[in-house]
């Protein structure tokens, strides 16, 4: 179950490049740089691949909605949401990039939109079940969540928080940064200018809050997909020879993303 659900955010990487006008290039590409996060949330017996899956389903959503101008994809957005916050409570960080987002960009006029707050509704009626048990058994969660934070701020665990943004990303790291260029100063980007407030949001509040490194990994198939289709463009006006060793020199880097990850996580057994 955990493997089909890293699986599956591979794929909706791929798509969210699509809603962005990334062709079949960008959106192998954007898909490649999500896999070594992917193989190794993947392979554990943790909830991090299911809260994994709702941050990048949310993106996507928020893409159909911004590429279609369908405001009814506020209710898939609100039921991504919800079924995150059943699987880990950080996804309140996404959601709070969300609403910055909103107010920041021209999406500002949703909230005006019946579909939106019906999508917050869908949210809160999915999270539900899981708040009435939470206020019936005193909140514990939060107690225990509170021990697991000073837990590891007393052993170091949040002090190399941006360090640990780069081991995330490894070689892609350089298609997040264009991603972040393409939603933020980018003509072609603008519409989705949100997926940058989005990460930038939740990268200030982790950092403020003392969070763990790979809280934010959920954040980058975003920004891989924009970054890729970016790229796409930029590479579609050089010559054939320039667009062909920086496409070879990119696959090489995201696939050694991928070997590495398979090297150090994976359960492999020993040759011979």
């Amino acid at each position: 179950t955990l493997s089909i659900a890293a699986a599956i955010s591979i794929v909706v990487t791929g798509l969210i490049a699509r809603e962005l006008g990334g062709a079949g290039m960008a959106q192998l590409i954007a898909a490649t740089a999500a896999t070594g996060f992917c193989l190794a949330c993947g392979s554990l017996m943790q909830y991090v691949a299911f809260d994994y899956l709702c941050w990048v389903l949310t993106a996507y959503f928020v893409a159909r909605l911004i590429s279609t101008g369908n405001e009814r994809w506020w209710i898939a957005v609100g039921a991504a949401i919800g079924f995150g916050m059943l699987t880990k409570y950080s996804i309140v960080f996404l959601v709070a990039g969300l609403i910055v987002g909103i107010v920041a960009t021209d999406l500002r006029r949703q909230l005006l939109s019946k579909w939106l707050w019906i999508g917050a509704a869908c949210s809160f009626v999915i999270f539900l079940p899981n708040l009435w048990w939470q206020f019936n058994h005193h909140f514990i969660s939060l107690d225990f969540l509170r021990h697991i934070h000073e837990r590891d701020i007393r052993t170091g665990r949040t002090k190399d928080f941006l360090p640990d943004q780069i081991k995330l990303t490894l070689f892609a790291f350089p298609l997040a940064l264009a991603g972040l260029w393409y939603c933020f100063f980018s003509a072609q980007g603008r519409r989705f200018r949100i997926f940058g407030w989005m990460y930038v949001a939740a990268l200030a509040i982790f950092v403020l809050a003392k969070g763990r490194g790979y809280y934010l990994a959920a954040g980058y198939p975003m920004l891989f997909a924009a970054g890729s289709t970016w790229a796409e463009q930029k590479l579609g006006s050089m010559r054939t020879w320039s667009r062909k060793t920086i496409q070879g020199v990119a696959w090489a880097a995201l696939l050694a993303n991928v070997a590495v990850v398979i090297a150090f996580t994976l359960p492999i057994a020993a040759i011979g």
